[in-house]
């Protein structure tokens, strides 16, 4: 054999086997994109999804986890895996949907909206009696709070909705999304309880957060939710007086911070108080831990 044959076997050689990785490679890839894409806002909603479907879905959040869904733009990779899905899961309240939804429902017409937030009694963001007579509000600001999913009542509801437009979405699925949906609840449940029996005895009633998105959360185990950002706007120094006395007289020693923060913004504050800053993640995929955590820390900071 010459070496202008040998080279052309070789070459051949390589082809084939080349081909043939490729089109394993194809394969295993078709396999890991088989799945349908549905998008979701936020993690929390990816959770829903991923728990009653069991995964069976290829799931695209728009906002991350840490990022501030008030300014976040979708990337266009998003964008395509929007393109590719039958179903939007959103909360029209949430400022990122007020943006851009009806710029996606345009540009998809074959995608299917489904609003979470529908039938849950909406509340305006809150501030404590104080914070509202210092600023001379009706006791809200910024509009309708988006974080419904923060109260475990809420999310229950919003896992029942979600249940309902996986069944539409796949009716073949049905009796594997009901059986994952009873477990879920059962969790979400549980939590609650166990909510109810810590909070329940508080003696301090009263926590500061510094963006308020714990609304109703507070108000399902009756606390009052005190916040520092006022109108998305870090506060007039006179107003940090005011919380500042009315922490130090309700003995409150644990501020909460959402990790898409600066916690150093409100370091200041909590030495002048005597509390702790306690980083929360609003926006986290794993629901029942994240919920835990509030739960728990309250639950400490009154110990």
């Amino acid at each position: 054999m010459n070496y202008r044959t040998g080279f052309r076997k070789a070459v051949t050689l390589l082809a084939a086997t080349a081909l043939v990785w490729g089109f394993t490679a194809c394969n295993s890839k078709s396999t890991d994109k088989g799945k349908s894409t549905i998008t979701v806002s936020i993690p929390p909603i990816k959770y829903l999804v991923d728990k009653i479907s069991g995964n069976e879905f290829d799931v695209n959040v728009m906002v991350a986890t840490g990022a501030c869904q008030e300014t976040y733009e979708p990337t266009p990779v998003q964008m395509k895996d929007v393109a590719k899905s039958k179903l939007y899961l959103g909360i029209s309240e949430l400022e990122f949907e007020q943006k851009w939804i009806n710029n996606i429902k345009a540009n998809n017409p074959d995608l299917k909206y489904a609003n979470l937030s529908e039938g849950i009694r909406m509340v305006e963001g809150s501030c404590s009696h104080e914070e509202c007579e210092e600023h001379g509000h009706e006791h809200h600001h910024g509009g309708m709070d988006p974080h419904i999913w923060l109260s475990p009542a809420n999310y229950k509801a919003m896992a029942t909705a979600t249940l309902n437009e996986l069944v539409a979405l796949n009716p073949k699925g049905k009796s594997t999304y009901e059986k994952n949906y009873k477990s879920l609840v059962a969790s979400i449940d549980s939590i609650d309880s166990a909510a109810k029996s810590k909070l329940a005895n508080l003696k301090i009633k009263k926590f500061i957060i510094y963006h308020p998105a714990l609304s109703y959360f507070a108000n399902d185990y009756e606390l009052e939710q005190i916040s520092i950002e006022m109108d998305g706007k870090e506060p007039a120094a006179d107003y940090m007086k005011r919380i500042v006395a009315q922490a130090k007289e309700a003995r409150i020693k644990t501020i909460f911070v959402q990790k898409e923060f600066d916690l150093s913004v409100i370091k200041s504050f909590a030495d002048e108080v005597g509390a702790t800053i306690e980083p929360i993640n609003t926006f986290a995929y794993d629901w029942p831990e994240s919920t835990n955590h509030i739960i728990n820390a309250l639950y400490s900071a009154n110990q």
